[in-house]
């Protein structure tokens, strides 16, 4: 559900590309701006340092994450001219199912804990589809 000419693609050093297709449920915040807090209060919408796009957050839980609790949660930016639309939730279930365009991750350490902490980037929000027998 995203405008191919409103993504960018990130650069390989904002993360390592994802290679198994991430198909993932959202919860029910949806997408939302991505704000920089200016002296402890909300500012304007944050900006790609490459690109100069809007960052919109959006919470995602991996349903076939091995990792402990709490750890299925990813909290993706993505980077578009416009807000990301979600499709629409399936018949009878609680969650709509998307995938996750040029989705990467980058890792970092986090200086006030001295804690390995991961990012997640994304360039689109897309509805999962169907695979074809055989593939």
């Amino acid at each position: 559900m995203t405008d191919q000419n409103a993504t960018s693609v990130r650069s390989p050093r904002k993360g390592i590309a994802v290679p198994t297709p991430p198909f993932l449920t959202t919860t029910a915040g949806g997408v939302t701006p991505a704000i920089d807090w200016i002296d402890g209060k909300p500012g304007p919408q944050r900006l790609d340092e490459e690109s100069g796009l809007p960052i919109w957050n959006l919470r995602a839980w991996d349903p076939e994450a091995t990792a402990g609790r709490g750890q299925d949660i990813l909290e993706v930016k993505v980077v578009s001219r416009f807000q990301p639309e979600l499709p629409p939730p399936l018949p009878n279930l609680p969650h709509i199912l998307i995938t996750l365009e040029n989705l990467t991750m980058s890792p970092y350490v986090n200086r006030q804990t001295n804690r390995l902490g991961v990012s997640w980037w994304s360039t689109g929000i897309r509805p999962v589809t169907k695979a074809k027998a055989g593939e």
